[in-house]
């Protein structure tokens, strides 16, 4: 199954042919904001090489169908993840060995449903992109599900596309 492209590692601005009237087009946009949620966390409750090494591409690509990660800064490198949708940005800075600081620019309600999904992908047994299975039923309804496995006690389930 094909993962849409996101942006990977970019610096430079995306096109006007990735955005909707209104919607930043800068990573620098994005930064520029105030700090909306600024709170410290730890590898224990949300482990950042999830994001690096694109493990948890998949269910944050079902849960936030406009989010795309980069990195912003360069020592030391942030990760940040954009939600197009909701016009958010959350940003990840290093302060110690697993220690970082989480701020959030515009909707502070992303944090909590990124942890979510991190959570829901970490109780499944953190799968990757090859446990995912597409299914295309009778009626033309495209759902994405994730067979019970790790800690989960159901199936977990998105639909992407019904016909009209």
């Amino acid at each position: 199954m094909a993962v849409s492209s996101r942006a990977r590692n970019s610096w430079s601005c995306t096109t006007q042919a990735h955005t909707r009237p209104g919607e930043q087009r800068c990573l620098g946009g994005y930064i520029a904001r105030p700090i909306t949620l600024h709170i410290s966390s730890s590898q224990a409750d949300f482990d950042l090489t999830a994001l690096w090494e694109r493990k948890l591409d998949m269910a944050l690509q079902l849960a936030f169908p406009r989010m795309f990660f980069t990195s912003a800064y360069a020592s030391p490198p942030c990760p940040c993840l954009v939600d197009r949708a909701t016009d958010t940005m959350v940003l990840f800075r290093p302060s110690g060995e697993k220690q970082f600081q989480v701020e959030v620019r515009s909707n502070p309600v992303v944090w909590e449903q990124v942890k979510a999904t991190y959570q829901q992908w970490a109780t499944s047994g953190k799968p990757d992109v090859t446990a995912y299975q597409f299914h295309v039923d009778e009626n033309g309804n495209q759902q994405v599900v994730l067979p019970i496995s790790g800690r989960a006690t159901k199936p977990s389930t998105w639909t992407i596309a019904q016909p009209r």
